[in-house]
């Protein structure tokens, strides 16, 4: 027999409209109750999506803090004004929240007073399991859980076809730069990448392949892994990341590796008052730079020949 919000209140002596208002994570209880509350009703199996749900006024869109960045805006602002015309069409109230494993979540979210969750991004499953049992709907974009509803882009599919175009253009060297795989997207995008090189009859070369630590500063990792595969013998003739505030990322640090093995040379050239050594086209080592992230493909080439960089947009498709 299912359990009921009448059994959760003989269990913890409170009454039946004070156990309603600790699951639904209403407004008037103390932390106490409401948290012994919720945890009686964990212990005996309670459903949660057995209550009943009033109309839906106001959404709160949660934004974890790991991703309330600048690299990451071009991703997740578009997601949030999406949310924003939906609600708007359907007399929502929409509020964003910024929250992290730190913060007092469940507080943040109380404060809105929501009727309804969205979650984008990664999120703890502790964060996630705790957002359920306040009892409102709950969806996750752009994250995958088991029991959980959600919106995904086809990440699988991106990075198959980011690894196709460099298979098309004569790359066979091609090096992974890839965040946690304990992140639904990133481990999709590189099922997408292997299978491609699968596909190709390629192995793929595990010295090609970075996974950037979750520790330490993420631009000082992200510049040591790309140094690190650049010096690799012999040399790298792709690089696809994992993400596309990654791929920017490594673009301008290859930019910026170019513009001072241009300094150099030339300040060697003026010390030594040598002739400057023949250009050879053929000697220009290159490496492109392509990650496919929610429809669309990057490319940037950078050489170490003094020669303008190429940064070129096309569609994968």
């Amino acid at each position: 027999m299912a359990v009921t919000i009448r059994d959760i209140a003989r269990a913890t002596g409170y009454s039946i409209g004070t156990v309603s208002r600790a699951l639904k994570n209403q407004e008037g209880l103390a932390d106490e109750t409401r948290t012994r509350i919720c945890a009686t009703a964990r212990e005996l199996g309670y459903d949660v999506g057995n209550l009943r749900q009033r109309e839906i006024l106001r959404v709160a869109f949660l934004l974890h803090r790991q991703h309330n960045t600048q690299a990451a805006s071009p991703f997740y602002l578009p997601v949030l004004h999406g949310a924003e015309d939906a609600c708007r069409k359907h007399g929502i109230a929409l509020s964003f929240v910024v929250v992290g494993p730190a913060e007092p979540m469940l507080d943040l979210v109380r404060l809105h007073q929501p009727d309804a969750l969205l979650c984008a991004g990664f999120f703890e499953p502790e964060l996630v399991s705790a957002l359920r049992d306040t009892g409102k709907p709950l969806v996750l974009l752009d994250m995958r859980l088991p029991g959980y509803r959600s919106v995904n882009p086809d990440h699988a599919l991106g990075g198959y076809l980011a690894t196709r175009h460099l298979l098309a253009l004569g790359r066979r060297r091609i090096a992974m730069l890839t965040g946690p795989l304990s992140h639904h997207s990133i481990s999709e995008r590189y099922r997408g990448f292997r299978k491609a090189l699968f596909e190709a009859r390629m192995l793929a070369d595990p010295d090609l392949e970075i996974q950037l630590p979750s520790i330490g500063d993420t631009q000082d990792n992200l510049h040591g892994a790309v140094d690190t595969l650049l010096a690799r013998e012999p040399r790298p003739d792709a690089l696809f990341c994992y993400n596309d505030s990654a791929a920017l990322a490594a673009m301008r640090h290859c930019l910026a590796r170019a513009r001072r093995s241009r300094t150099t040379s030339r300040s060697s050239a003026s010390m030594t008052s040598a002739p400057p050594r023949p250009r050879c086209r053929r000697s220009r080592a290159s490496i492109s730079t392509r990650i496919c992230w929610a429809g669309w493909a990057w490319t940037c080439c950078w050489t170490r020949a003094p020669r303008p960089v190429s940064n070129r947009h096309s569609r994968c498709s």
